[in-house]
């Protein structure tokens, strides 16, 4: 399967489609409305750091801290469920292969090729071998595994959880196609990227790293990124954030 659109369909961004048909009258406003609204929701969500608790942060992240304070030391418990799920949900499907139509919810999410199976399966063996603390000492050791299953975790089910129900404010509303109308001659120059690739700078260096992949993945599943495309950008632009830099900074003085 190709990620390269036809070049029939690249009118502005170099690679981003946009309909044939541009709203008029009031369908024009109303999407105006909606373009200005959730665009700066995404922005106030996603890219606007600010001070808060003695940290540089943005407004995902103080939703993440307050959700992973209410969940406590469950979200470990949380975060095994997922992954035993997600193995088993797969199995099944592979296993049993029921009639699902293309766009029922349980085909995208377990409905996948033998390599992830094998990927969720290790997942969900790591994460039991971590929690019994049984199995090799290099997987289960409070420096290797414990790292992921006792510091990370606790992090990013919350982000995760906020990450995805928020990241149509920055991809589906236009915010990219007009950040990357601004930035296309730029990026397609210095970096050889389309123009929307500018949400996903600013979204990893004034945001988290971690959200700016998230971004990166979702238009790759689009088709608007192409496989040189996306690994470049996950390589390089979601590498760090300006909040990660200021720790840094701070930590060696």
């Amino acid at each position: 399967m190709t990620n390269y659109l036809d070049k029939s369909q690249q009118p502005i961004l170099g690679n981003d489609v946009v309909d044939s048909e541009t709203p008029q009258g009031e369908q024009w406003r109303a999407s105006m409305w909606k373009f200005l609204l959730f665009s700066a929701l995404g922005i106030a969500l996603f890219i606007i750091p600010f001070q808060w608790d003695g940290k540089v942060t943005i407004l995902l992240g103080v939703l993440t801290d307050a959700l992973q304070a209410l969940l406590g030391g469950s979200v470990v418990y949380v975060a095994m469920a997922i992954v035993t799920t997600s193995f088993l949900g797969a199995l099944a499907v592979k296993v049993l292969k029921p009639n699902l139509h293309e766009d029922a919810i349980v085909k995208k999410l377990f409905d996948v090729d033998w390599f992830w199976l094998t990927a969720r399966l290790l997942g969900m063996v790591f994460v039991w071998m971590i929690y019994l603390q049984v199995g090799p000492e290099f997987i289960i050791n409070r420096n290797t595994g414990g790292v992921i299953f006792e510091d990370l975790i606790p992090i990013l089910i919350p982000l995760f959880f906020f990450a995805i129900l928020s990241l149509p404010f920055l991809t589906d509303f236009g915010l990219m196609e007009f950040l990357g109308t601004l930035a296309s001659k730029i990026f397609v120059k210095l970096f050889k990227l389309p123009g929307r690739s500018a949400v996903d700078a600013m979204s990893s260096w004034f945001g988290a790293a971690s959200i700016g992949l998230l971004v990166t993945m979702q238009e790759y599943d689009k088709s608007y990124y192409s496989q040189r495309e996306a690994a470049i950008i996950a390589t390089t632009f979601s590498v760090t954030s300006i909040a990660f830099t200021y720790v840094v900074a701070k930590t060696i003085g």
